[in-house]
């Protein structure tokens, strides 16, 4: 396996590790769901939530990236079966990927600063992207408080 290879499934790991949380569904009328995807700019939105997501990781900015997961991803980063308040976990959330991002290389912080989508896909108050970074795409949902936001990643 190419150096490349080795540094492209080791960041995809360390993403992965941050976002296992998985999606939860919503039950919101389906016209307003239509109306959530066909907004004007709905997927440089996503991409957008992505790009900020990835760059706070790069830089060990905890807070900053778990400021753009939804609560059942933040409560994912830091499951270990043990109950806490929303505070808490957003703490230990913070906590964990910040220390998550002190073992990156140099390299994989590149990858994260710069992404690469290959697709994204909007279905009412849902999105699915794929990042070249990763091999899992990321699901994100829409908020009506906070807008786009990372939901996990899907296995």
């Amino acid at each position: 396996m190419s150096k490349s290879a080795v540094v492209h499934r080791r960041t995809a790991v360390l993403i992965a590790t941050a976002l296992v949380a998985a999606g939860c569904g919503s039950a919101e009328p389906e016209v307003e769901a239509k109306r959530v995807a066909a907004k004007p700019g709905a997927e440089a939105a996503v991409k957008k939530v992505v790009k900020r997501y990835m760059a706070a990781f790069a830089a060990g900015k905890g807070e900053n990236a778990c400021n753009l997961l939804t609560d059942e991803a933040v409560a994912g980063v830091v499951d270990d079966g043990k109950k806490r308040t929303a505070e808490e976990a957003f703490t230990l959330c913070a906590d964990t990927i910040t220390n998550l991002s002190d073992i990156l290389e140099p390299s994989e912080r590149k990858q994260l600063r710069h992404p690469k989508f290959t697709s994204v896909k909007i279905k009412g108050r849902t999105a699915v992207i794929r990042v070249t970074i990763t091999d899992d795409p990321l699901e994100l949902k829409y908020t009506d408080d906070y807008g786009w936001l990372i939901a996990g990643g899907l296995d």
